[in-house]
């Protein structure tokens, strides 16, 4: 879960056959927003409420970004071999 710009919220995928990603209130269940994902864009998880971070898939050269609400990248945070990067952990402290 996640306090977030729509509310305190938690995450899904909208569908199986999109990486769309359903935010749903934690409390009544409802759907609060949809944030558009292009293929080959993975949620993982928020930066702050307003921002998440994601991994955005190429064959043979993936990025790791911050993106925000609507879904547009916001900024590319690494970028590297798609199998390195895969295997890479990454965390941060907020202040």
């Amino acid at each position: 879960t996640a306090v977030t710009d729509v509310g305190m919220v938690f995450a899904t995928t909208c569908r199986d056959d999109e990486p769309d990603v359903c935010l749903w209130d934690v409390t009544t269940g409802e759907k609060r927003a949809e944030i558009p994902l292009e293929d080959g864009t993975t949620f993982n998880g928020w930066l702050d409420g307003s921002h998440f971070l994601a991994t955005v898939a190429g064959r043979s050269t993936s990025r790791l970004v911050l993106a925000g609400m609507e879904g547009r990248i916001v900024r590319v945070l690494a970028e590297g071999p798609a199998d390195e990067l895969k295997a890479t952990s990454v965390w941060f402290t907020p202040r």
